[in-house]
């Protein structure tokens, strides 16, 4: 998993770990420290020993910037360090900025009186690092000339040194887009930005990770950089521009206050259409279609027997939108604590999934006729509290189903305002509920319904089958996250016991009886007992392995080394939870066609699973401006991204390939 920026509390603590081994050793001097007068001040040249590394001022996931400890003759004083350019370094994880050989650092001096004898000595403090990490100090004097001035400036050590963006031809600017900045280098003759084109240089405040390139034009970059959570939102941007050819340049630019552009976001209004287009869509899904269905039948039920529907279709909404505004507000909540979520987050926790596999079992069972609730689940009536919470119950079985549009309305959501945020939720129920609102306030809409009959109870068994395969579908999400023994208590104790509780209550119901009854209660407090220990045991983790066909796990250092190399990659976001997804791999990604167009364009195939909870994942999401899965990203062999579609066919897929050469036979 690759590690976001570290908090400089943590990356003290794992410093001092580094430390540990050699804590109280007189180690060898691993660098040594001269120093010279040049034009603009003086410089500062640290050698340091082959094999061995010191940090930039910006260090990274680990390691300590040199500090320095001036010693100057009254009236004078040194400015802040100017450090050349770093190279990045990845190694088990962790993002560093680093040098090797000579670091030369220029800082500015302002000469005070003339002081005879004087000198200018300066201290270093520095952490130095191979395999392991040894603290050190050096220092170094410049005696000052007889008539206490500085000496003549020498030749300057040769460094590369950052240039400003006017030298450059360029002009740099950033502005906040949601929880993201981007940033736009505009220039002439740009050539392809780099996997890595730009180094943040305040510690914390950006992710490490490659950022998004949005645009790569000969004129125009536009480079998308995560902020990383739990900071407080920056007002400048400093840092530094690498790929301008041989040529990087120094960037500290004030954050422009403009909105993000409607092309980027779509603005709330936009967003708020596709979550009230996807909320309707749910209702078609597998899991969601059989309680509606048994609504729609409760509408002719009601007509027949002369009842109101408008007041409990309005309840029923309400519930809808309560559950849909809670899940929100947790969603953003957590992400406001600084947790790296995304939408599903109440999927990747185990015994949720658990609580929706016996609430779907229990569901199919009912329609089935092993034990009978009716409609009661489903009426239009019921009492005040009946329509409301049914409305909770359907947004609770919907919530494993992804839909088209929605995934677009969530990447809004959860970086927008709270109000907006909140809009967009809200507007995914009004589209879970319009069917129910549209039969209950469009005067004669009821009217398409058929008339109740013994037909509905044949109807019933034959909704029992989608709700059973969304039993099995939450069986294998549960698999897919639990693993081990915890998954063998679900496959021969949990199943079984829902399934006694069940019958024996359908017994009951039509015979009777004290043992029915008690049979019916042992099973259902077994099936409470097995849930409270499956909480008892260790953290599940996702079941790693197996990677289908020629796909290989997403990693950010797997997909680091393919942007370095030119290699064009495809990212499939997934998790067994996610019913899209599923879909897309069967009819598309899997398919015999879109197989061989990735091989014969060596278009590398990730697979990112987000079944359990990621961080690494969540900020793939996050960069690429998604909230959810399934997310497809299009990486060709020079870096830029494209994204596709929530639902795909094999024709999507061939026709975003299609720009990508075949490699040569």
């Amino acid at each position: 998993m690759v590690m976001m920026p570290l908090p400089a509390v943590v990356r003290w603590l794992f410093t001092l770990l580094l430390l540990v081994p050699v804590w109280g050793a007189d180690p060898p001097p691993r660098v040594t420290a001269s120093l010279q007068t040049v034009a603009t001040g003086v410089q500062v040249r640290l050698s340091i020993q082959d094999g061995w590394h010191l940090y930039w001022q910006q260090p990274g996931d680990s390691g300590l910037a040199p500090r320095l400890a001036w010693t100057l003759p009254p009236g004078w004083s040194a400015g802040a360090p100017r450090f050349p350019v770093p190279t990045r370094h990845v190694e088990a994880d962790l993002v560093t900025f680093i040098h090797e050989g000579d670091l030369v650092l220029e800082v500015p001096l302002t000469p005070g009186p003339p002081s005879p004898g004087g000198v200018v000595a300066v201290r270093v403090d520095y952490l130095v690092c191979r395999e392991s990490c040894l603290p050190g100090k050096v220092t170094a004097e410049l005696p000052l000339t007889a008539t206490g001035t500085l000496p003549a400036p020498g030749i300057p050590w040769p460094h590369t040194a950052p240039v400003d963006p006017a030298q450059a031809g360029i002009t740099v600017t950033a502005r906040g887009v949601g929880n993201d900045l981007l940033v736009t280098v505009q220039g002439q003759n740009l050539p392809t930005p780099p996997s890595h084109p730009v180094m943040p240089a305040v510690e914390g405040q950006f992710a490490l990770l490659p950022p998004q390139v949005v645009q790569a034009t000969a004129t125009t970059w536009e480079l998308r950089l995560t902020r990383s959570a739990g900071v407080a939102e920056p007002t400048r941007f400093s840092g530094l521009i690498t790929g301008l050819g041989t040529t990087t340049v120094a960037v500290d630019v004030a954050l422009g206050a403009m909105p993000a552009p409607a092309a980027e976001t779509g603005g709330w209004l936009a967003a708020a259409a596709a979550g009230l287009l996807g909320g309707l869509i749910l209702n078609l899904m597998p899991c969601v279609l059989p309680v509606l269905a048994l609504k729609v039948l409760a509408f002719g039920k009601a007509r027949e027997a002369g009842q109101g529907v408008v007041g409990p279709a309005l309840t029923y909404t309400a519930g809808i939108l309560t559950t849909w505004l809670t899940l929100g507000l947790v969603l953003l909540a957590l992400r406001a604590a600084g947790l790296s979520v995304n939408w599903g987050y109440q999927l990747q926790e185990p015994l949720v999934v658990l609580a929706l596999l016996v609430l779907f079992l229990a569901l199919s069972l009912n329609l089935a006729g092993v034990f009978e609730i009716g409609l009661a689940a489903t009426r239009v009536g019921g009492g005040r509290s009946g329509p409301f919470f049914n409305g909770v119950l359907t947004t609770i079985v919907a919530t494993p189903c992804g839909a088209p549009f929605a995934s677009v309305a969530l990447a809004y959501a959860v970086g927008a305002p709270a109000a907006e945020a909140l809009a967009v939720f809200a507007a995914l129920g009004l589209g879970l509920a319009a069917p129910v609102l549209v039969l209950a306030l469009i005067p004669g809409a009821a009217r398409i319904i058929p008339r109740p009959g013994p037909w509905m109870e044949d109807l019933k068994r034959l909704l029992a089958i989608p709700l059973l395969a969304a039993t099995g579908w939450m069986v294998w999400t549960y698999l897919a996250l639990a693993g081990g023994p915890t998954s063998f208590v679900v496959l021969v104790g949990l199943l079984p016991l829902v399934i006694l509780a069940a019958g024996a209550w359908g017994r009951f119901q039509i015979q009777g009886g004290r043992a029915a009854l008690a049979l019916t209660l042992a099973a259902v407090l077994g099936v409470f007992g097995l849930a409270a220990w499956t909480a008892t045991q260790a953290a599940p983790s996702a079941a790693s392995g197996h990677q289908e066909g020629p796909w290989e796990p997403w990693s950010q250092a797997r997909e680091d080394a393919l942007r370095t190399s030119g290699t064009p990659f495809f990212i499939d976001a997934t998790a067994a939870w996610c019913l899209t997804c599923q879909v897309n791999k069967r009819t598309t990604l899997h398919q015999e066609a879109v197989a061989a167009a990735f091989a014969r364009r060596g278009v590398v195939c990730l697979r990112a699973d987000y079944t359990a909870r990621d961080s690494a994942i969540a900020a793939l999401l996050t960069r690429h401006g998604r909230a959810s899965v399934p997310t497809y990203v299009l990486v060709d062999g020079k870096g830029r991204s494209s994204l596709l579609p929530d639902l795909l066919t094999p024709t999507i897929v061939l026709d975003a390939l299609t720009p990508i050469p075949e490699k040569s036979p």
